[in-house]
């Protein structure tokens, strides 16, 4: 009788590790919830107006930007998630 007992223990812990098991594999597969700002675009605000030297000044004043965007990004990605897959 205490076998009945023991295999249905089992049992019931066996389904509760499958149903962790399933959660953590869909979490997995949907990948890591970024931060709102790893969404954000950069724009370098050049017009069509803009003087040759003011323009490539935007550019390069947005790509730094962009470059320290995706440095904080990727920081935040290997603390978090222990580094790129």
């Amino acid at each position: 009788m205490n076998d009945s007992f023991a295999a249905k223990a089992d049992a019931s812990l066996a389904q509760q590790a499958i149903a962790m098991a399933e959660a953590e594999r869909e979490a997995a597969r949907r990948g890591p919830q970024w931060p709102a700002a790893c969404g954000r675009r950069v724009r370098s605000g050049v017009r069509l107006d803009d003087r040759l030297d003011a323009a490539a000044e935007k550019t390069d004043y947005a790509l730094g930007e962009a470059n320290d965007l995706l440095a904080w990004c990727a920081n935040w990605f290997r603390k978090n998630y222990g580094g790129p897959r």
